[in-house]
Formats: C-alpha cells, structure tokens, sequence
C-alpha cells in the first residue's frame, strides 16, 4: 500500500503539517511518496554532493538571495563561470589558470558547505533528518531535484495526482480541513442525505516526534505485520468501488463495504499500536500532547480534486483542466479511497 502526499509551496496548507502526516505513513504504509517543498530540502541535502558547478550556484542564489555577503561571492563567481568552463576545455593550462580553478572550486566548495549546514539545520530542527535513511531505502519516494527548482509554484506534481485518480493504485493523503470543507457520513451513521464523502475513523497514535531512526524502523516492522490484512482488504475495496459510482443511492453499498473491508482490522491494529514499545513510551513521554487520529474517506474523484482546489493546492484553473483530463478518462464521480489524519488535543500543538 503506497501514500502520496503532495503540498504546494503558497498553499492553504502548513509545511509543518509535512511532519506531522509523514512520520504516521511511514508506520502504516509499504511506501510514501513524498513531493512537496521540505521533499526539495531532504533530495538537496542527500544529492547536493553530485551536484555541478552550475546547479551549486543556482540553489545558492535561490536560498540566500538577500545575503549581501552571497550576493557578492555569486557576483564573482558568475563573472567567472564563462571563463572557468573554457579553462576546463583546455588541454594545457598555464599557472594563472590552474590557480584560477581553485580558487573557483574553494569557492564553490564554501558555498556547498553553507546550503547543506543551512538544510541539515531545518531538517533537524523539523525532526525529518531520522528520515534521510527511509529516503536511501526506498521506503520514502522523493521527486529528483531537477524537477523542483522552481520550489512547485508551477504545480510540477500535477501529472501525479492525475495519474493516482486515474490509475486507482495508491492512497492519497489528504488534510484534515476536509472535515469542515465538506459534508460526510460514517459506516455505523443511519441518517439519510446528500453526503460529499464516508469518514471511516481507524486507529489513534501517540505524537512520533523524537524517535531515532532505528526505533521508527523497528515501530515501523511491528505494525507492517499487523497491518498485512487490512492492507489487503483496501487493495480488494479500490477493485470493488470501481463499480460503484458516487451517488445518493450507493451511499449505504459503500458503507457496507466499509464495514466490511475497513472495520474488522481497527481493534487489532490498534492494540499493536498500544502494545509498541517505542509508541508506548512516547504515550508516557507525551501525555497531554496532542494526539494522531488514522482515518480513511470514501468520495469521489471530483470531491478529491476539490479539496486539492479549496486548499489552493492547484490553481482554479489547473484544476478545471485535470477535471477535464480526467473526465476523459473517467466518470469524475467514481469513487476513489484516500487516507488522512486528525491532530487533537492539547491545542498549542496543533500547528498542523
């Protein structure tokens, strides 16, 4: 079971929100696609070492581009880039040149050093450093750096979100303002209506802040095996909702199937959860903290892709245009499964 979770630079949505929603994937899913603006720092800071000459520069700018002091190295360093590549090409050099390239290359070096001691710094303090290692297994999916320079104000990761609804493959992660956004129903709810999507309330974890990356690994192995036949029967509910269009009338089928696909898996998995060493002390380490509520929503494509246009996640108009491209595709009122989770409790840590 692969999550994608996808956030823009400018929108409605916090990046602190990231850390949040991406340390409870990490437990639950077999994989994570990551793709927002702190996925761009952790691919900087693992690939910064293969990086060009041209691609050091470029990120420095775009990362101290009010710093008198790296306006003024970028000043000369530019002036120099033209110079430096024809050097480069020349079979013999003579003494000025060969001092000329390393006194570019000290240079260059410095300016490594400061993007990668400013991204570990964020990366640390945003508790995503312990990631790195999920990120070098596989385990986390990030987009390559090339495809990010502009920091996603060009809604880069727009053909992913197109190719999930369309392929019914992988779980989206949505935010939790989609309770106040739209209307929905539970399983269990007898009322009758028009609803925008069935909430199917899972299990509750403790805040993961603080754990190393050998005790996430080792929570991580713990409830991958619980969570094997709930897995399975969210791979068998993508089959069975492809026949079910989002309608009045199959509502009630739809949360028939929920009851019987998603609610047999809570009390099992959720006693794991409770009997997990590391969640356990984080339990007792943090009791009044805020807490992490698992929950699964059942809606439509077209309801997906207007919590993505509420959230200003993608422009109005890009938005209107992945309808279309997916109306021809799809009915945009299939049903489609996506995941989310609620932060509650102590108010001042809810920064989510």
């Amino acid at each position: 079971m692969q999550i994608n979770l996808y956030n823009k630079e400018d929108s409605k949505i916090k990046s602190n929100w990231e850390f949040y929603m991406m340390s409870p994937c990490l437990l639950i899913a077999d994989k994570v696609m990551f793709n927002s603006v702190t996925a761009i720092s952790l691919m900087m800071y693992i690939d910064i070492d293969n990086w060009n000459e041209k691609m050091i520069l470029l990120m420095y700018k775009q990362t101290f581009h009010d710093d008198k002091v790296a306006l003024e190295n970028m000043a000369f360093l530019d002036k120099n880039m033209p110079l430096i590549t024809k050097i480069k090409q020349q079979k013999h050099k003579d003494k000025n040149a060969v001092i000329l390239l390393h006194n570019f290359k000290s240079g260059i070096d410095i300016l490594k050093k400061r993007i990668k001691d400013y991204l570990e710094f964020h990366l640390r303090n945003s508790d995503f450093f312990q990631l790195i290692p999920f990120v070098l297994k596989d385990i986390i999916e990030l987009r390559q750096i090339d495809a990010y320079i502009d920091k996603m104000k060009e809604n880069v990761y727009i053909p992913e979100i197109f190719n999930d609804i369309i392929q019914r493959k992988h779980l989206l992660l949505l935010h939790q303002s989609i309770n106040e956004l739209f209307t929905f129903t539970t399983p269990e709810s007898t009322e009758e209506g028009s609803f925008d999507f069935v909430k199917i309330t899972l299990w509750d974890l403790p805040p993961i802040k603080g754990l190393t990356y050998e005790q996430l690994k080792y929570t991580r192995e713990d409830l991958q095996a619980a969570l094997a036949p709930f897995k399975s029967d969210v791979e068998a509910l993508f089959v069975q909702l492809a026949g079910l269009p989002w309608t009045n009338e199959n509502i009630n089928p739809i949360k028939q199937l929920c009851l019987e696909k998603l609610m047999p898996h809570k009390t099992s998995v959720q006693q794991t959860i409770d009997q997990s060493i590391y969640l356990m002390m984080l339990k007792n380490k943090f009791p009044s903290h805020y807490k992490i509520r698992c929950c699964m929503g059942i809606s439509s494509a077209e309801t997906v892709l207007n919590f993505y246009e509420k959230n200003e996640m993608v422009l109005p108009y890009v938005a209107n245009e992945l309808k279309q491209q997916i109306g021809r595709n799809m009915d945009l009122k299939s049903t489609y499964p996506f995941i989310y989770f609620e932060i509650y409790g102590k108010k001042n840590d809810q920064n989510a």
